[in-house]
């Protein structure tokens, strides 16, 4: 007896036919006979949506009962959110005790569709962790073209009435409709895809900002979104001279903690090379009594933990606990060179980081002026302060 059975069904993401290989029902038994038919529903990148699969028990041959195709309108979204309160942005599997800004995003859309039986998934540019926060997390989801076309799916009517159903926590800045299908590179495997616009595939970069006091006493008003250092920073000058060994593109492994996810890990065991475009250290006021430093992590893309642990051994250095030699051979020998500083490092907390911007070709979701060469206001991300910031407590003070 066969043991897979496949499905040809149309696909519009690709020219040609896609075939689904689904496994067949175990033999027929009492058990089997009283079983209900399975349904399984399939998913194709190309904005087209199979219909479930029903399966006979009785059947060698699974048979679509449903073979119909709903066109699907593509959304994207900027997303801030405070994750102080909040398990990452991925969803956990149990959402009710373990509450995410996933989970949250799916089921303020699943209130707006009603009765419709299209379950939404909301798909990420990056996953924070958790606590970590995000003024410019993008993201995309997929609504049918029969619910599109009402008024209550138009961007803006849909923003403002997410916006009255999300937690003041979490906050759509701006929400459109994605633009058509493109010619799009897929990094693990290498290959360019026809596919329609995705968050996680046509991003270009990502800004993360890390902020930190650097003092005697911490600011209560600034607790949640920033990183209060009180001890002593002797070496404050070497450990801002190593950012800039992390500047290009290297083996993070290192710097890199085992995602919790298996499918995860594997994906990291196979990929810890990244770029690192800038590093760069500002001391800006943010209106409190203590400065705050800022760390801005321009890049390609980050591994689990990466930016939190970069920051980690910044202060390890600055401490005096570890030797910055320690930490360029670690660069360099990658995923073996965690064993040198694991001991040593350890991941800042997760309140200070920020995910500022995700970058794409298209100049989502900032757009850039089309007659003049500089961009428009607030494209700058990284403008050094006039006023500046004091050298943190015990930091060695150079002519800069």
């Amino acid at each position: 007896m066969p043991t897979r059975a496949t499905i040809t069904c149309t696909a519009y993401a690709e020219p040609g036919p896609v075939a689904f290989i689904l496994p067949l029902p175990p033999p027929i038994g009492r058990s089997a006979q009283r079983r209900r038919p399975r349904q399984r529903s399939y998913w194709r990148l190309g904005c087209v949506h199979t219909g479930p699969v029903e399966i006979d028990a009785q059947c060698t041959e699974p048979t679509l009962t449903r073979a119909q195709h709903t066109e699907l309108v593509r959304y994207r979204a900027v997303v801030a959110y405070d994750g102080t309160d909040f398990h990452g942005f991925q969803r956990q599997s149990n959402s009710r005790a373990y509450p995410t800004i996933q989970s949250q995003l799916e089921l303020v859309l699943q209130r707006r569709l009603g009765c419709c039986q299209w379950r939404c998934q909301v798909v990420g540019a990056g996953r924070t962790d958790a606590g970590v926060h995000a003024r410019g997390q993008v993201v995309h989801f997929d609504i049918p073209e029969s619910m599109a076309e009402s008024v209550a799916f138009e961007p803006l009517q849909l923003q403002h009435a997410m916006n009255q159903l999300l937690p003041r926590t979490i906050q759509i800045r701006a929400l459109e409709v994605a633009p058509l299908p493109q010619l799009c590179l897929i990094r693990h495997i290498q290959e360019y895809k026809i596919l329609p616009w995705h968050a996680i595939y046509h991003a270009r970069g990502k800004l993360y900002v890390y902020r930190m006091f650097a003092g005697q006493w911490r600011d209560p008003l600034h607790q949640r979104y920033v990183y209060s250092e009180h001890r002593s920073l002797p070496r404050w000058t070497d450990a801002e001279s190593l950012l800039q060994a992390f500047v290009g593109t290297h083996d993070f492994g290192a710097f890199a903690h085992s995602p919790p996810n298996k499918a995860d890990r594997q994906r990291v065991l196979h990929s810890t090379v990244r770029t690192i475009r800038r590093i760069v250290l500002v001391p800006r006021d943010e209106g409190g009594i203590v400065p705050v430093w800022q760390f801005h992590f321009e890049l390609d893309g980050a591994l689990y933990r990466m930016i939190r642990n970069l920051i980690g051994a910044f202060l390890a250095v600055a401490k005096g606990d570890l030797e910055p030699e320690l930490v360029l051979k670690a660069l360099e020998q990658g995923l073996r060179g965690r064993a040198l500083i694991a001991a040593r490092v350890k991941p800042a907390p997760a309140q200070g980081l920020c995910l500022e911007q995700v970058y794409y070709a298209d100049g989502y979701p900032i757009k850039h002026s089309a007659s003049t060469n500089t961009p428009a206001e607030g494209t700058d991300t990284i403008r050094k302060s006039a006023r500046g910031a004091p050298f943190p407590n015990g930091a060695e003070l150079e002519k800069r």
